[in-house]
């Protein structure tokens, strides 16, 4: 979404990208904030002209927990989504290597302004495994972890030997994309990568608090 300040000229034409498919609440679903969480995203709904969708679910959960099938004049294209292009295209490469390559992409815990006590305890949960993973992972193994910005500097990663960063040379989707499996939690990237085939696992500790929410 564009802030609250952008408005539309009449002469624009705004494509609406939504990112990923929807696994979490979202819109009138969401129980706290709902009007904080949501104006500013129907606003932008308002202003563009056409909404990109990659599947019906998508299409269904925004028409719905946005209100869009009553009031908005768009219309909606279903035809994938282009930063998919090249898991598609890695589909059919096999890695001929003996090193495995691992994405780690945990999903951002509490607001956007603010660490509360379920990020704090991601954080710590994460040092927790990390430092266990580092110890025990054989040496053709590498992790490669993607953290959100707001905790980002509360995790020293130089301390490990086989887990890393996402390298900042390539774009993500074109290393995920080299990559032999993922880890997530709630995290829309699970459908993306399900294109290639590849496992997905999936590390939930605190899945009963994040239901609740």
């Amino acid at each position: 979404t564009f802030p609250i300040y952008f408005s539309k000229r009449l002469e624009q034409k705004y494509l609406n990208t939504w990112h990923g498919t929807p696994l979490k609440t979202l819109g009138r679903q969401i129980k706290q904030d709902l009007f904080i969480s949501t104006s500013n995203v129907i606003r932008n709904f308002m202003h563009s002209k056409i909404l990109l969708v990659p599947n019906k679910h998508t299409e269904h959960v925004l028409n719905r927990d946005y209100m869009l099938d009553s009031v908005w004049q768009g219309v909606i294209m279903k035809s994938g989504y282009p930063r998919n292009d090249i898991l598609f295209d890695s589909i059919n490469k096999p890695n001929t290597s003996e090193n495995i390559t691992i994405a780690f992409m945990p999903t951002w815990r509490g607001t956007s302004s603010s660490h509360d006590k379920a990020s704090i305890l991601l954080v710590e949960q994460l040092q927790q495994l990390l430092s266990y993973l580092d110890t025990h992972l054989e040496s053709n193994i590498t992790i490669h972890i993607r953290l959100h910005s707001m905790v980002n500097s509360a995790i020293d990663l130089n301390q490990y030997k086989n887990i890393k960063p996402f390298p900042n040379t390539d774009n993500t989707y074109d290393f995920l994309a080299k990559c032999d499996a993922l880890v997530t939690d709630y995290s829309s990237v699970l459908f993306d990568f399900a294109v290639t085939g590849r496992p997905i696992f999936l590390y939930t500790p605190d899945q009963n608090n994040y239901n609740d929410e």
